[in-house]
């Protein structure tokens, strides 16, 4: 009985292995690219040491008429010597996690293997992207290489040929720099009716080749106006002429002899080339104990750096004060305890224009 038991055995197993069926199709590995953390392209050739990269590229089954059975293929990317991967391979992040399951190793050089086993079908004609989120982590030249393996180790019921395994290889070599030093130390931009006074000193511009002026009216969609070269001096000063607009945001690019770019932060001006500012005061007359005047902006806006004075009737400064707004239609000015009669409250802006009040103390 025993020996009958074993002799039905082996026959299954042989009747299982001619059930296997062969299945063909074309697997495809494309169009790696590097972008930064916010998907803009990066040259291959100018990462930066410590700045988060994004490898992307195309996943495929080319085939118009065959699935890729699950358990018969795997997909290997190999980062080289000089990044490692920051993507958590089971988190939200981990890429075409319908299809593949992934796992992270190293190889006898050091280098960090991404394996993707395919756990669920690959639809014919399927097209997906792989994103991977890695860190170079030195300096120097290394090779991201990635393959689409048939391997037909988890299916007892197919065996997969690829029609065409010259497209399932994708290699990118990648040189990683160390990041640029420059810094903005300081950036002021200032309306002057018209046109736009900028101000800028940089710790460090060894390496720098020039800087761009870059404007958005909304902060967000910012576009190249003017590019100067640098100088070597560190202290930079730029007028723009002939903006309008009334409001715009504004940043400066520094671009380096090696392709590197570093940005200053936003700066927003406001009452550009708006015509008039008028301003008017409250309380007027004042009365009682009150101390402080409200200064109300009837057309425009406070913003910016303001010398506020305040004189008697014969003219003579009672006191002065020099004050800064952002963005605000009303602001106060203490006048302290006054005595009875006339007097004004002179205001000048950047712009050089005086704008004079007068009202009385009761």
């Amino acid at each position: 009985m025993k020996k009958l038991m074993t002799i039905f055995l082996a026959v299954l197993a042989v009747s299982a292995h001619a059930q296997r069926k062969g299945v063909y199709t074309d697997l495809l590995l494309d169009k790696l690219q590097f972008t930064d953390a916010q998907n803009a392209p990066l040259q291959a050739d100018k990462l930066e040491v410590g700045r988060i990269t994004k490898v992307h590229f195309k996943v495929a089954n080319i085939n118009m008429d065959n699935e890729v059975p699950m358990g018969t293929c795997k997909l290997k990317l190999t980062l080289g010597t000089s990044s490692f991967l920051t993507t958590d391979l089971q988190g939200n992040d981990a890429p075409l996690a319908n299809y593949f399951r992934w796992t992270q190793s190293t190889d006898p050089f050091n280098q960090v293997i991404i394996t993707g086993e395919l756990i669920r079908n690959l639809p014919a004609a399927f097209t997906g992207e792989a994103v991977f989120s890695i860190m170079p982590s030195k300096e120097g030249q290394s090779t991201i290489t990635g393959h689409f393996l048939v391997t037909n180790h988890k299916n007892p019921l197919f065996i997969l040929s690829d029609l065409d395994a010259s497209n399932n290889i994708i290699v990118s070599d990648y040189s990683n720099l160390q990041p640029l030093s420059t810094k903005f130390n300081d950036f002021k931009a200032i309306a002057r009716s018209c046109n736009l006074d900028l101000n800028w000193q940089v710790s460090d511009e060894n390496k720098l080749t020039g800087f761009v002026i870059e404007t958005a009216p909304d902060g967000i969609n910012f576009t190249p106006l003017k590019t100067i070269p640098a100088n070597g001096t560190r202290n930079y000063s730029l007028r723009l002429e002939n903006i309008t607009g009334g409001h715009l945001d504004i940043r400066i690019k520094a671009e380096a002899q090696t392709g590197q770019f570093v940005y200053s932060a936003p700066v927003a001006v406001n009452n550009i080339c708006t015509g008039r500012f008028e301003i008017a005061l409250y309380p007027n007359p004042v009365t009682g104990d009150v101390t402080e005047l409200k200064l109300v902006a009837k057309e425009g806006i406070f913003n910016g750096k303001y010398n506020i004075r305040l004189l008697d009737s014969d003219g003579k400064e009672i006191s002065r004060k020099d004050m800064q707004f952002v963005n605000q239609d009303q602001v106060k000015y203490p006048i302290g305890f006054l005595t009875g009669g006339s007097y004004q409250l002179s205001v000048t802006g950047e712009d050089g224009v005086t704008r004079n009040l007068r009202f009385v103390k009761q």
